[in-house]
């Protein structure tokens, strides 16, 4: 008899966001290709131009990795907030220019 391939399954969320508080980058690059989707849409409702865009994305990201101390699962929902805190003070600070798309 000839055996099945084995699955490979990932880690969830919690696993990884210990191993990532721990230091592990390795399991950070998971949980940022896991959720990286649901950031692009929490952004994409706060920036005008492409370039706001991936700035957002990347200071969203950077400050995922610097506040990873005090992620909680569900990841996504930690994430996509601080996306959302971010563009809401990109709002404030430089007003509201969505409504020029």
């Amino acid at each position: 008899m000839i055996p099945l391939p084995r699955r490979h399954t990932q880690p969830d969320d919690t696993t990884l966001i210990s191993r990532a508080q721990a230091g592990n980058g390795a399991a950070f690059i998971l949980l940022y290709d896991r959720h990286l989707p649901a950031v692009w849409k929490t952004v994409a409702a706060t920036t005008v131009s492409e370039r706001e865009f991936q700035d957002l994305v990347s200071k969203t990201m950077f400050t995922a990795v610097e506040r990873i101390h005090t992620a909680t699962v569900p990841y996504v929902d930690w994430l996509t907030s601080i996306a959302a805190e971010l563009g809401a003070h990109i709002i404030t600070t430089q007003g509201d220019t969505r409504a020029t798309r």
